[in-house]
């Protein structure tokens, strides 16, 4: 992993556990004595539950940042209860152009802003029905 690549995933985590999704984040280092992972990767999750669900079941998103081919960093959410459905994907340039040795910063919070969109957007229909359905504000952001 190079730098730029890590400083953009570093970034997009902190970002993502403060944009009030409940969206906490893990690193995974493949190279710790003991690690069950065989790349370097942010892994984060985020689950909703309507405030009125009988049974609280819980909505569940998965979150998989890690560095890609050559600048690239790649991103993704996915959904449901084994995150087998991937809702949004999408890689990132973090390196600066060829001739520039200039730092291209703020790649992780365009990350950030678009997992959180993904998110929100899925959400959308959910907490509709909710609000159909009780006649009061979904409170969450």
């Amino acid at each position: 992993m190079r730098l730029r690549q890590a400083h953009a995933m570093i970034e997009a985590a902190i970002a993502l556990e403060s944009a009030g999704l409940g969206i906490r984040v893990t690193p995974f280092d493949h190279d710790l004595p003991g690690s069950l992972v065989d790349e370097d990767r942010m892994d984060g999750d985020a689950g909703f539950t309507d405030p009125d669900a009988p049974d609280g079941s819980t909505r569940r998103y998965g979150i998989t940042i890690k560095p890609g081919p050559g600048q690239l960093v790649l991103a993704s959410v996915t959904f449901g209860l084994d995150l087998d459905t991937v809702l949004w994907e999408d890689s990132f340039g973090c390196g600066a152009a060829a001739d520039e040795i200039a730092f291209r910063g703020l790649v992780g919070a365009q990350i950030a802003a678009r997992i959180s969109k993904a998110i929100r957007d899925y959400e959308k229909p959910y907490r509709a029905a909710y609000e159909l359905r009780s006649g009061k504000k979904w409170s969450q952001a």
